[in-house]
Formats: C-alpha cells, sequence, structure tokens
C-alpha cells in the first residue's frame, strides 16, 4: 500500500481509519483522529502507553463524561497569553487544568496539594486540612532598591539635559562638521525580586501525577523605575494569587483553616512548654504525697506494707 492508497489503516481502539500523515501513534501504531481528540494527558505519557493501556484511557475519557457534563464554571485563572488556564467548579467539587470544555474534569479528592510560589520563594501551599500563607521578602527588597533608582534617576537627568544641549547647538550651529557628542541612554536593567509565580498542583490520579504554570511576575520600567508602581502591581498580583488559593483550598475542604506559617509550630512550641510544665508540676505533687506518707509511716499511722503500696501507686510502679 502506498502513501496514495484508498486503503487505510483502522484505529485499533474504535476501527475508523487512520491519518495517512502525522497520525498520533501509540506503542507505533497510528490512532484515529476521533480518538486523537480525546487525549487530555501529560506530554509524554502516551509515549509510555501500550496499545491496551490507551484503550483503558479512552474508557476512563468516556466515564468522566458524567464529570463534564455536570461542571459549571465559577473561577478560572489565567496565566497570560499560551500561559494556560486553571478552571473551577467550587459547587460540585470539580476542576479542569485548561480552559477546553472537552478536557478531564478532576474531583476535589484528586487534588492532593497545592503550593504557589515567587521565583523559588513559597507563598500559600495548601492541603486538605490547611491553606499556609508565607511572608514574603520582596517590598522589603524593592525598598532597597531605593537608592539605585535614585542614581539611575540622576543618570536620566543628565542624559535628558546633554540632550538638550545638543539640540541647541544643532539650532544654532549651521557647521555640518559640527561634532555631536555620543550619550548612551541609561536603562534601569536591575533583576526583578519577583520575576516569575509559580502554580504547582499534586495529584492522586491514575493519569496526572502533576501539573505546572508559570506567570510573569513583576519588573521594573526600564526608562522610569518606581518603587510605588513596582510594589502596587506586585500586591494585585499576589492578591489574585491569595484568592486562587483560597478557592483552591475551600475546593478541596470548604473548612480548611488558613494560617501563617509559623504559627502551628509555635503552637505546638507552646504546647510542649505547657507539657513540660505540668510534668514539672505532677513531679513535684508526687514528691510531697510521697514525703507526706513517710511523715505517717514514722509516726506509726500506717504500716510498712500500706507506704509501699501508696508509694508503688503515686510513682505508677
Amino acid at each position: 500500500m502506498g502513501l496514495f492508497s484508498n486503503n487505510k489503516k483502522l484505529c485499533p481502539v474504535c476501527g475508523n481509519p487512520t491519518p495517512r500523515l502525522l497520525a498520533t501513534k501509540i506503542q507505533d501504531t497510528p490512532i484515529c483522529k476521533e480518538c486523537d481528540k480525546k487525549i487530555y494527558l501529560p506530554k509524554g505519557r502516551t509515549d509510555r502507553m501500550t496499545i491496551d493501556d490507551f484503550k483503558q484511557y479512552i474508557q476512563f475519557y468516556e466515564d468522566n463524561q458524567a464529570l463534564r457534563d455536570q461542571f459549571e464554571e465559577n473561577y478560572s485563572f489565567n496565566f497570560g497569553l499560551f500561559g494556560g488556564d486553571l478552571v473551577l467548579d467550587i459547587f460540585h467539587g470539580l476542576f479542569r487544568v485548561n480552559c477546553d470544555k472537552d478536557s478531564l474534569a478532576f474531583q476535589a479528592d484528586n487534588l492532593k496539594s497545592f503550593r504557589i510560589l515567587e521565583d523559588s520563594r513559597v507563598l500559600f501551599e495548601g492541603n486538605h486540612q490547611e491553606l499556609k500563607h508565607y511572608d514574603s521578602k520582596v517590598p522589603e527588597k524593592v525598598k532597597q532598591l531605593e537608592p539605585q533608582i535614585a542614581q539611575f534617576q540622576m543618570q536620566m537627568r543628565e542624559y535628558e539635559m546633554f540632550e538638550r544641549l545638543e539640540r541647541m547647538h544643532e539650532e544654532n550651529d549651521k557647521d555640518d562638521n559640527h561634532y555631536h557628542e555620543y550619550h548612551p541612554r541609561p536603562s534601569f536593567d536591575v533583576a526583578s525580586p519577583a520575576d516569575t509565580f509559580h502554580v504547582e498542583l499534586t495529584f492522586d490520579h491514575p493519569y496526572w501525577d502533576n501539573i505546572k504554570w508559570d506567570w510573569t511576575g513583576v519588573s521594573f520600567d526600564s526608562d522610569s523605575p518606581s518603587v510605588e508602581a513596582f510594589l502596587s502591581c506586585y500586591e494585585d498580583k499576589t492578591e489574585s494569587l491569595h484568592t486562587l488559593a483560597l478557592n483552591l483550598a475551600h475546593l478541596m475542604n470548604p473548612n480548611v483553616k488558613e494560617m501563617t506559617a509559623g504559627e502551628k509550630k509555635q503552637d505546638a512550641k507552646q504546647e510542649t512548654g505547657s507539657l513540660e510544665e505540668q510534668k514539672q508540676s505532677s513531679e513535684s505533687d508526687t514528691i510531697e504525697q510521697l514525703q507526706k506518707y513517710k511523715g505517717l509511716l514514722d509516726a506509726g499511722v500506717i504500716t510498712e506494707e500500706e507506704f509501699a503500696a501508696k508509694k508503688k501507686q503515686l510513682l505508677g510502679i
């Protein structure tokens, strides 16, 4: 059979004809366009599938139709041009990892945990028990750049002054051989303390282990940097991410507790201290009781056997 033969290979899943060119292959076997359209899997997942594995996935996708029919979007987060989408149906406890309504619908139980980071630093992380919020050092780092910004602004004023002087010389000097002194335009090229945000989901799912999106962070205007403008944009973005974190947490557990990271650890520390105090108090009471009964023994009020029994009781022997 040649390339232009009418005898097409049949799809091993459904029996439909397969494309002659650029067909998706499972275990080196082409599949039809209809089955190809049902693939909503992590990149490279089908490369590890056998035909039987893929047939099981197609059945899983068909069974998932009931959840897709139930899905009613009430929140979505867009990660920018070509960045993707995360879509939630909090009421029904469902979510999708893109805006395609034909893609797999996940249940809340499929989401084990999530993290939201600014560059490599965690801002939010959540699971079925809690949502943690971490303090950011970005505002502090941005304010530390104020001297550099002030220096740049001075350089920019000098540059603009030289440019005005050059234009004045050009207007007043008719000599074509006049030398124009070159002044490079300054540019504020300082790395951003919050270059990229990341959203990571970890799954308990037969076909998905995790997924990660990147979202463009905040940068300084190279011509007119401003601490106020940077922090305003940063605050808007982190508020949006906080809303995303809250919605993911409530999707997993409507009664989830939100806390600043360190609170739980601090409470545990306080509890440990309290237990230690209780232990010391209990030991002190035991000693006092033993001394009391020893006095009764010495006074002949109780017998040696009674004292020994009471001693065992107090010491938990």
